[in-house]
Protein backbone atom coordinates (compact mmCIF):
# COMPACT_ATOMS: atom_id res chain seq x y z
CA UNK A 1 0.00 0.00 0.00
CA UNK A 2 2.78 2.46 0.92
CA UNK A 3 4.78 1.33 -2.09
CA UNK A 4 2.07 2.50 -4.50
CA UNK A 5 1.94 5.89 -2.77
CA UNK A 6 5.56 6.43 -3.87
CA UNK A 7 4.92 5.56 -7.53
CA UNK A 8 6.29 8.24 -9.85
CA UNK A 9 4.82 9.19 -13.21
CA UNK A 10 7.06 9.65 -16.23
CA UNK A 11 9.62 12.38 -15.55
CA UNK A 12 11.41 14.60 -18.03
CA UNK A 13 14.47 16.85 -18.14
CA UNK A 14 15.03 19.46 -20.84
CA UNK A 15 18.07 21.38 -21.99
CA UNK A 16 17.31 25.03 -22.50
CA UNK A 17 18.61 28.48 -23.25
CA UNK A 18 16.78 31.49 -21.82
CA UNK A 19 16.54 34.76 -23.75
CA UNK A 20 15.66 37.68 -21.47
CA UNK A 21 13.26 40.12 -23.16
CA UNK A 22 13.66 42.71 -20.38
CA UNK A 23 17.32 43.57 -20.93
CA UNK A 24 17.83 47.27 -21.63
CA UNK A 25 20.01 46.63 -24.70
CA UNK A 26 17.31 44.36 -26.18
CA UNK A 27 14.46 46.78 -25.42
CA UNK A 28 16.39 49.66 -26.99
CA UNK A 29 16.46 47.82 -30.33
CA UNK A 30 12.69 47.36 -30.49
CA UNK A 31 10.79 49.88 -32.60
CA UNK A 32 7.54 51.31 -31.26
CA UNK A 33 5.65 54.04 -33.10
CA UNK A 34 3.60 56.86 -31.63
CA UNK A 35 0.54 55.26 -33.22
CA UNK A 36 1.32 51.95 -31.47
CA UNK A 37 1.60 53.79 -28.15
CA UNK A 38 -1.71 55.62 -28.60
CA UNK A 39 -3.49 52.43 -29.74
CA UNK A 40 -2.24 50.57 -26.66
CA UNK A 41 -3.32 53.45 -24.42
CA UNK A 42 -6.82 53.35 -25.93
CA UNK A 43 -7.09 49.57 -25.49
CA UNK A 44 -5.78 49.57 -21.90
CA UNK A 45 -7.27 52.85 -20.67
CA UNK A 46 -9.02 51.02 -17.81
CA UNK A 47 -5.59 50.54 -16.21
CA UNK A 48 -5.18 54.30 -16.06
CA UNK A 49 -8.65 55.05 -14.71
CA UNK A 50 -9.30 55.36 -10.99
CA UNK A 51 -12.35 56.27 -8.96
CA UNK A 52 -12.07 58.36 -5.81
CA UNK A 53 -14.20 57.99 -2.67
CA UNK A 54 -16.83 60.36 -4.12
CA UNK A 55 -17.27 58.18 -7.21
CA UNK A 56 -15.42 60.60 -9.49
CA UNK A 57 -13.41 58.89 -12.23
CA UNK A 58 -9.98 60.20 -13.09
CA UNK A 59 -8.13 59.10 -16.21
CA UNK A 60 -4.39 59.64 -16.45
CA UNK A 61 -3.42 61.48 -19.60
CA UNK A 62 -1.50 59.73 -22.36
CA UNK A 63 1.62 61.80 -21.67
CA UNK A 64 1.61 60.67 -18.02
CA UNK A 65 1.73 56.97 -18.92
CA UNK A 66 3.53 57.08 -22.27
CA UNK A 67 6.87 55.83 -20.87
CA UNK A 68 5.17 52.91 -19.10
CA UNK A 69 3.28 51.93 -22.27
CA UNK A 70 6.43 52.24 -24.37
CA UNK A 71 8.35 49.92 -22.04
CA UNK A 72 5.51 47.38 -22.14
CA UNK A 73 5.27 47.47 -25.95
CA UNK A 74 9.03 47.15 -26.32
CA UNK A 75 8.99 44.10 -24.04
CA UNK A 76 6.13 42.53 -26.05
CA UNK A 77 8.05 43.25 -29.26
CA UNK A 78 11.21 41.69 -27.80
CA UNK A 79 9.35 38.48 -26.87
CA UNK A 80 7.85 38.30 -30.37
CA UNK A 81 11.26 38.99 -31.93
CA UNK A 82 12.97 36.22 -29.96
CA UNK A 83 10.15 33.75 -30.62
CA UNK A 84 10.18 34.36 -34.39
CA UNK A 85 13.97 34.56 -34.59
CA UNK A 86 14.55 31.34 -32.65
CA UNK A 87 11.94 29.34 -34.58
CA UNK A 88 13.62 30.45 -37.81
CA UNK A 89 17.19 29.88 -36.64
CA UNK A 90 16.65 26.49 -35.06
CA UNK A 91 14.93 25.00 -38.13
CA UNK A 92 16.41 26.96 -41.05
CA UNK A 93 19.62 24.95 -41.01
CA UNK A 94 20.67 21.57 -39.71
CA UNK A 95 23.09 21.21 -36.86
CA UNK A 96 26.61 20.08 -37.57
CA UNK A 97 26.93 16.30 -37.44
CA UNK A 98 26.59 15.11 -33.86
CA UNK A 99 25.72 18.62 -32.61
CA UNK A 100 22.58 20.36 -31.46
CA UNK A 101 21.22 23.63 -32.87
CA UNK A 102 20.46 24.58 -29.26
CA UNK A 103 24.18 24.41 -28.44
CA UNK A 104 25.13 26.22 -31.63
CA UNK A 105 22.66 29.07 -31.03
CA UNK A 106 23.70 29.36 -27.38
CA UNK A 107 27.33 29.64 -28.47
CA UNK A 108 26.46 32.28 -31.12
CA UNK A 109 24.62 34.31 -28.45
CA UNK A 110 27.24 33.69 -25.76
CA UNK A 111 24.59 32.14 -23.50
CA UNK A 112 24.80 29.09 -21.27
CA UNK A 113 22.80 25.93 -21.92
CA UNK A 114 21.12 24.71 -18.74
CA UNK A 115 19.55 21.38 -17.88
CA UNK A 116 16.32 21.42 -15.92
CA UNK A 117 15.70 19.27 -12.88
CA UNK A 118 13.19 16.41 -13.29
CA UNK A 119 9.55 17.45 -13.76
CA UNK A 120 6.33 15.72 -14.79
CA UNK A 121 4.13 16.51 -17.75
CA UNK A 122 0.99 15.85 -15.71
CA UNK A 123 1.86 18.78 -13.42
CA UNK A 124 2.20 16.63 -10.30
CA UNK A 125 4.88 17.42 -7.74
CA UNK A 126 6.78 14.74 -5.84
CA UNK A 127 8.98 16.11 -3.07
CA UNK A 128 12.56 15.02 -3.60
CA UNK A 129 11.86 13.61 -7.07
CA UNK A 130 10.45 16.42 -9.22
CA UNK A 131 10.40 20.20 -9.48
CA UNK A 132 7.42 22.40 -10.18
CA UNK A 133 7.42 23.64 -13.78
CA UNK A 134 6.91 27.21 -12.60
CA UNK A 135 10.37 27.04 -11.00
CA UNK A 136 11.97 26.06 -14.33
CA UNK A 137 10.24 28.42 -16.78
CA UNK A 138 8.37 31.06 -14.73
CA UNK A 139 5.25 32.31 -16.50
CA UNK A 140 5.82 30.26 -19.66
CA UNK A 141 2.66 29.33 -21.48
CA UNK A 142 2.40 26.06 -23.38
CA UNK A 143 5.55 24.58 -21.85
CA UNK A 144 4.05 21.17 -21.02
CA UNK A 145 2.48 20.84 -24.47
CA UNK A 146 5.71 21.90 -26.17
CA UNK A 147 7.75 19.35 -24.21
CA UNK A 148 5.18 16.61 -24.85
CA UNK A 149 5.50 17.23 -28.60
CA UNK A 150 9.32 17.13 -28.65
CA UNK A 151 10.88 14.17 -30.45
CA UNK A 152 14.66 13.89 -30.21
CA UNK A 153 14.78 11.56 -33.20
CA UNK A 154 13.04 14.05 -35.53
CA UNK A 155 14.77 17.13 -36.92
CA UNK A 156 11.34 18.78 -37.31
CA UNK A 157 10.24 18.18 -33.71
CA UNK A 158 13.53 18.16 -31.83
CA UNK A 159 13.28 21.73 -30.49
CA UNK A 160 10.59 23.93 -29.02
CA UNK A 161 10.24 27.63 -28.30
CA UNK A 162 8.16 28.71 -25.30
CA UNK A 163 7.43 32.21 -24.07
CA UNK A 164 6.35 34.20 -21.07
CA UNK A 165 5.70 37.93 -21.01
CA UNK A 166 9.35 38.49 -20.01
CA UNK A 167 11.44 35.72 -21.59
CA UNK A 168 11.71 33.11 -24.34
CA UNK A 169 13.22 29.66 -23.94
CA UNK A 170 14.64 27.42 -26.65
CA UNK A 171 14.19 23.85 -25.37
CA UNK A 172 15.26 20.33 -26.27
CA UNK A 173 14.33 17.11 -24.45
CA UNK A 174 17.32 15.84 -22.49
CA UNK A 175 16.19 12.75 -20.57
CA UNK A 176 13.04 10.77 -19.90
CA UNK A 177 12.54 8.53 -16.89
CA UNK A 178 9.61 6.12 -17.31
CA UNK A 179 6.94 5.82 -14.64
CA UNK A 180 8.22 3.65 -11.80
CA UNK A 181 8.30 3.12 -8.07
CA UNK A 182 11.65 4.19 -6.64
CA UNK A 183 13.71 1.81 -4.52
CA UNK A 184 13.52 2.17 -0.77
CA UNK A 185 17.00 3.72 -0.67
CA UNK A 186 16.01 6.32 -3.28
CA UNK A 187 12.72 7.03 -1.51
CA UNK A 188 14.08 7.30 2.09
CA UNK A 189 14.47 11.05 1.89
CA UNK A 190 10.87 11.49 0.74
CA UNK A 191 9.41 9.19 3.38
CA UNK A 192 8.31 11.01 6.50
CA UNK A 193 6.92 9.58 9.73
CA UNK A 194 3.14 9.91 9.74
Amino acid sequence: DNKSSLALPERVKVRYVKFDATKKEVLAKMVVTEEDLRDRYDVTIDRYTSTDTNGVETVKKFEEVKAEIEKELRRIAAVQFYETNLNFRVYSQKAAKGASRLDEIAKEENLKVKVSPWFTLDGSFHEGFTTRISAIVPGAEGFVQAVAELDSASEDLRYGVVTSDRAVWLIEKSEVSPAHTPSFDDAKAAIRPR
